[in-house]
């Protein structure tokens, strides 16, 4: 014989471990979205990767954006293109990131959906061909 209280530890169990996958997944939707945010602006990206000494200043020529200027001068045009470099690449994975997402989400909402589709199909055939069943014996009854 089965103890009633196991059965209601048991089921206690399982709702937590509900509870905290539902929880774990909220909190992988903000962490993702700071994550492409972070890599479509491009500046955390190009600032972790540069490796000299300089002022954090924002470019004079062509777009407006931020770039850590060597202070002793050497390989300018260099170090800017390679900056420019890092922007796009940092650009290039936060677009991936977001277009990964996307298609994950919609692989996913495919998923949950097509099943409950071939339920209600299930559901409404035997419904259909007892319906058609019970009428062709009831006019066999007047018969």
């Amino acid at each position: 014989m089965v103890n009633p209280s196991s059965r209601v530890t048991a089921l206690a169990s399982e709702e937590t471990k509900q509870l905290q996958t539902q929880f774990i997944s909220i909190l992988k939707i903000p962490l993702i979205m700071w994550l492409i945010l972070v890599f479509l602006d491009g500046q955390y990206y190009a600032c972790a990767r540069t490796d000299w000494t300089g002022r954090f200043v924002i470019v004079d020529k062509g777009e407006p954006q931020k770039w850590c200027e060597p202070t002793n001068g050497t390989s300018y045009m260099e170090r800017m293109s390679l900056t420019q470099t890092w922007y796009f690449q940092s650009q290039a994975f936060g677009f991936g990131i977001l277009l990964v997402c996307v298609l994950l989400f919609g692989a996913f909402k495919c998923l949950r959906t097509q099943p409950t589709d071939e339920k209600d199909q299930d559901e409404e055939e035997p419904n259909i061909g007892s319906a058609s069943k019970l009428t062709e014996a009831s006019q066999e009854d007047r018969l």
